[in-house]
């Protein structure tokens, strides 16, 4: 992009408190109201169109930083296509990170005794595959970013996602849901105003 350190710094800065607070978001509206299934849907699909949206600013020749080899500042079209991109996939983190984990757990029932076992493998399980695919992601992705070109790391993680989404569908029927238990806040606040019986504590209790 050839941005000046401060102007980079800042970017960065911005995408990365954008993409560490939008769990907070994206749980309380799952819990409180959508699910995990459609919110961890919804959310992959926002993330697919982030990536896809980054790969084509690489292939499509008018969404290109430049027309030539060498140019001191990307076009506006790239720009814009690159920051919707990467914003995109801060928005759907922020779907899935905190629910897919959560939806995983869900299948099992505490109560039965082979089950809980099951669960406790299936976050072995879970931890070891996001540990891979960091490493993964630390060295074969940035391999090819640097030896290939980053449309062809872009275009490997998007393939990639649209195939998990895929095999996250196609077991939608033998999931167990647990229901949305409504906004969690007002409970909350009830409970901090059970004695206080005037002003806002009033209003929230009525």
């Amino acid at each position: 992009m050839n941005e000046d350190l401060k102007t980079a710094a800042k970017n960065v800065n911005y995408w990365a408190g954008t993409t560490t607070l939008m769990p907070l978001i994206g749980g309380f509206l799952a819990d409180a109201y959508t699910g995990r299934f459609p919110m961890v849907l919804f959310s992959s699909l926002v993330y697919l169109m982030g990536l896809s949206l980054l790969t084509m600013s690489q292939y499509i020749p008018s969404l290109k930083p430049c027309n030539t080899k060498t140019c001191l500042q990307p076009r506006k079209p790239h720009e814009v296509a690159f920051f919707l991109a990467l914003y995109c996939i801060s928005l759907g983190t922020g779907g899935f990170k905190p629910c897919l984990e959560s939806f995983g757990a869900d299948q099992f029932d505490e109560d039965n005794i082979e089950e809980r076992k099951k669960k406790l493998s299936f976050f072995n399980w879970w931890n070891f595959a996001l540990c891979f695919a960091l490493l993964l992601g630390a060295t074969v992705i940035v391999y090819v970013q640097d030896v290939v070109s980053w449309g062809a790391a872009s275009l490997i993680l998007t393939i990639l996602m649209a195939l998990c989404i895929i095999a996250f569908y196609v077991g939608k029927s033998f999931y167990r849901y647990r229901r949305p238990e409504g906004n969690t806040l007002k409970p909350i606040l009830q409970f901090q105003c059970q004695i206080p019986q005037e002003g806002f504590c009033a209003i929230l209790r009525s």
